[in-house]
């Protein structure tokens, strides 16, 4: 009886530990690169601001295939972290200081991504350079 039982708690226990992971729903190697941003859009309530026509060069960010990266751009000073993809969350961390963002769409050349800032929920679009 003992055999048994502990034979089903390491059943058990495989199972609960391999449904844990999270499968991407995009091709995470597919974030590995430059992009630049050219589209913004941030919905507040009934207030919707989207602008498809960002500056060229405003903010730009690179993903290499060993986990860290760097932001750069116009107005902004360039900042070196670390991320990781997990599912649909892409999390950002520089210093300490984390950024956690959803990825909504993540293709060989458009990456973009959503978060709540205060109460408007922002949308950012990449193309890859």
């Amino acid at each position: 009886m003992k055999r048994f039982l502990c034979i089903m708690a390491a059943l058990v226990s495989l199972f609960f530990f391999s449904s844990c992971g999270k499968d991407s729903p995009f091709d995470v190697s597919d974030i590995v690169g430059a992009w630049s941003l050219y589209r913004v859009r941030a919905v507040d309530g009934d207030e919707v601001i989207d602008s498809d026509e960002a500056p060229e060069g405003t903010m730009c960010f690179e993903f290499d295939d060993d986990g860290t990266g760097r932001l750069w751009g116009t107005d902004l000073q360039e900042t070196g972290f670390s991320y990781t993809v997990s599912g649909s969350e892409l999390i950002m961390d520089s210093a300490g200081s984390v950024i956690e963002v959803t990825i909504v769409s993540l293709t060989e050349d458009e990456l973009s991504f959503s978060f709540v800032e205060d109460s408007a929920e922002m949308t950012y679009w990449f193309r890859r350079i």
